[in-house]
């Protein structure tokens, strides 16, 4: 584990894809801070700028890859949307599907059992 209350001007080891998006973040607030007080010689100056953008890019990557998990999520679960009343469930495309199927097995004429589970609740007229 880095100490990360500690800059003593040594590089910060970052190693892309297995740093958590906090970690690589400070080393990136670090790198920038450092170049800020303009006190490192242009060696080091570039050493840190560096290790600055290295720690970006493992941020980029990170934020693209939980972008992509939650595009996923909206895809096979569904999401919350603002409704004219305040958050409303809209179903993922392939939920909506199954729903249509199911109800266009159910047998004709039989009506549904009283309850939460009845046609009327699930938006169908009875």
């Amino acid at each position: 584990m880095l100490d990360l209350d500690k800059d003593d001007g040594a590089e910060l080891p970052v190693e892309p894809r297995t740093a958590p998006f906090e970690e690589c973040f400070l080393v990136a607030e670090r790198a920038v801070e450092a170049l800020e007080r303009g006190e490192l010689s242009l060696e080091e100056s570039l050493r840190r700028y560096e290790e600055g953008l290295r720690a970006l890019h493992s941020c980029y990557e990170i934020l693209q890859k939980t972008q992509r998990r939650i595009e996923v999520l909206g895809e096979e679960v569904g999401s919350v949307e603002d409704g004219p009343d305040g958050p409303e469930w809209r179903p993922a495309a392939s939920l909506s599907l199954l729903a249509e199927a199911l109800a266009a097995i159910e047998p004709r004429g039989k009506k549904p059992p009283p309850g939460p589970a009845s046609a009327e609740v699930r938006g169908r007229a009875v």
